[in-house]
């Protein structure tokens, strides 16, 4: 699972870049709101908190305050704030693999007479992994389309 774990990882490293590419200050620059502006023959603009527009909508075939309101409501606040939660996941997925790892390899080299601490730390972990590895497994099919996704990560 190191290698799913990596996978998301640099897919993370992705979104909030592209976030804070996103940002008017190259930080968290706040909530994006979608406005209906006349003088832009009707137009939808998406605006930052700081009153400064950052698109025009002009969505053709689609509803464009629809379009509008869905690029407001994912805007880099939004996008750093999912990035953190998602990192927390990983990272206490990797932890519990690593630990659940490390009690096998000490159970292992005990051969016949496993310390109980060994045996009691690699059942919680084994229980940890198997509760976290399903929604892991979720967070990579949001990126079942990118080159470097591998099938038996699928759920």
């Amino acid at each position: 699972m190191d290698d799913l774990v990596t996978f998301l990882l640099a897919r993370l490293d992705e979104d909030e870049q592209a976030a804070l590419d996103a940002s008017w200050d190259g930080y968290d620059s706040g909530r994006w709101t979608a406005h209906h502006h006349e003088q832009h023959d009707g137009q939808w603009v998406v605006i930052d908190c700081h009153d400064k527009a950052v698109t025009g909508v002009d969505a053709q075939a689609a509803n464009d305050a629809a379009v509008a309101h869905h690029i407001a409501r994912h805007d880099p606040a939004r996008v750093l704030q999912e990035v953190g939660a998602r990192r927390v996941i990983l990272v206490e997925y990797a932890t519990m693999c690593r630990l659940r790892d490390e009690a096998v390899a000490r159970i292992e080299a005990a051969g016949d007479a496993p310390a109980a601490d060994d045996l009691d730390a690699w059942e919680r972990t084994q229980q940890e992994v198997s509760v976290l590895e399903g929604p892991v497994r979720l967070l990579a099919l949001t990126h079942g389309d990118h080159p470097d996704y591998r099938e038996d990560w699928r759920p």
